[in-house]
């Protein structure tokens, strides 16, 4: 994602390593029983937590973090949810009835709001996290 974002070619693999951390975190932590969201969570927190520790030392932009957590969203929800919305114009005269498409889109959109509100408080728990590590290892002054 991080060409897309043209992104310089310094930047393309920290973002794949934090993007391949992010998916990999997710996916242990719902093998060990853990909430989509939780999971979504922390491992927002902790890709946030390393690519804001490795963006400052190699003079990289955001698009490291931002090109990290794209796994992370419900994009196949969004997707159903679109294509639902979409396909409603046809319902008439089949089973499925304009309550059942409502209830559906609602669903995924639902889950769309919850995992992209994981992902967001994982990158401020991460940011805030990394903060109080730089200002207690380099003061309150926050230089080095």
């Amino acid at each position: 994602m991080a060409v897309l974002f043209s992104a310089p070619t310094r930047a393309l693999v920290p973002s794949f390593c934090c993007a391949f951390l992010a998916r990999l975190l997710r996916d242990v932590l719902l093998g060990w029983g853990s909430g989509i969201n939780l999971a979504t969570f922390l491992a927002a927190a902790i890709v946030s937590l390393v690519a804001f520790g490795v963006m400052p030392r190699r003079g990289l932009s955001p698009v490291v973090a931002a090109a990290g957590l794209i796994p992370l969203g419900a994009s196949g929800p969004l997707l159903r949810a679109i294509d639902v919305f979409l396909g409603t114009h046809s319902l008439r005269g089949k089973v499925m009835t304009n309550a059942d498409a409502a209830a559906g889109i609602l669903a995924d959109l639902g889950t769309v709001f919850t995992t992209t509100c994981a992902i967001a408080a994982g990158v401020w728990a991460g940011y805030l996290v990394w903060h109080s590590i730089k200002r207690d290892r380099f003061g309150a002054s926050g230089a080095g």
